[in-house]
């Protein structure tokens, strides 16, 4: 008798999940082979660079900081978004309006990792950044042309494109990063001027470009521009000093209808999961 009552309590108990599988409630079906979403954020920061990315395992970078009166910006903005760590921050060069951040960053959030060029200053925003990675008892690894960094997420990897050499001049020894998220790559310019952009060996073709030196025309050559054949550029620059007529003028004759400006939009955000790519902040 109490096998028949387990007997009936079961094909009732199947028949209720049958009958669910209709149910709108129901749970969905997840393609096991979908890819996550990667966030790239080119975060307002005056005349300098600070691009926060999110990847789809929820690990983090940080690719320059911006200058010490936006550090409070930089370092809310990573917070609202719910983080507390950086796996990976890049400092792509030595120059204040890059670098000034990057001692808040240190104080606020745990950071694993810190790429760097071996390019140094006696500016005191070097200074305190040094201090800041014997703080934390970091490694200074080398952010330098060839280096790539593999372990970020499934499908994601990051290379240096840049320095090959060092350079009297700060912008001809900036670390450039290209980062590939499946069939989308992102580059990441920094402030390399037009020997440095010369200098660059391997691929650099891709599909959003920052453009360097905020916009200056010191740098982004036309025929550099139409190699890398990008349809989105972003240039991260202040509303006191506008891109050069030159520079916008490259970047229409290499066919990038698409340009975002932060002294324009603001705050920037592009979204990918490896092949869509869709402006979801300053459009």
């Amino acid at each position: 008798m109490k096998k028949f009552l387990v007997w009936i309590l079961l094909i009732s108990m199947l028949a209720l999940v049958a009958c669910g599988g209709d149910d709108e409630n129901s749970m969905p079906v997840v393609d096991p082979n979908a890819r996550g979403d990667m966030f790239v954020h080119y975060i307002d920061v005056g005349q300098g660079d600070a691009i926060f990315i999110e990847f789809p395992n929820k690990a983090t970078m940080l690719i320059d900081a911006g200058d010490t009166a936006h550090a409070d910006k930089v370092t809310s903005y990573i917070s609202n978004l719910g983080y507390d760590t950086l796996d990976y921050v890049i400092a792509t060069h030595p120059h204040a309006g890059h670098i000034g951040g990057l001692k808040a960053v240190f104080e606020k959030f745990t950071v694993k990792r810190i790429y760097m060029t071996n390019k140094s200053t006696e500016e005191q925003e070097y200074i305190d950044l040094l201090g800041a990675i014997e703080n934390e008892g970091l490694k200074k690894l080398p952010a330098v042309a060839g280096n790539t960094i593999k372990d970020i997420a499934d499908d994601v990897t990051g290379m240096f494109l840049a320095h090959r050499t060092l350079s009297a001049d700060l912008h001809d020894s900036c670390a450039v990063f290209k980062l590939t998220y499946g069939n989308r790559t992102f580059l990441f310019m920094s402030d390399a001027g037009f020997k440095e952009e010369e200098s660059i060996a391997w691929e650099y073709k891709c599909d959003v470009i920052k453009v360097a030196a905020h916009g200056a025309a010191t740098a982004s050559g036309e025929e550099f521009l139409k190699n890398a054949n990008a349809s989105i550029a972003v240039i991260s620059c202040s509303k006191d000093n506008a891109p050069a007529k030159e520079t916008l003028q490259n970047l229409d004759k290499a066919g990038i209808k698409q340009i975002l400006r932060t002294d324009e939009k603001g705050d920037i955000t592009i979204k990918t999961n490896g092949d869509a790519l869709e402006i979801t902040k300053g459009k």
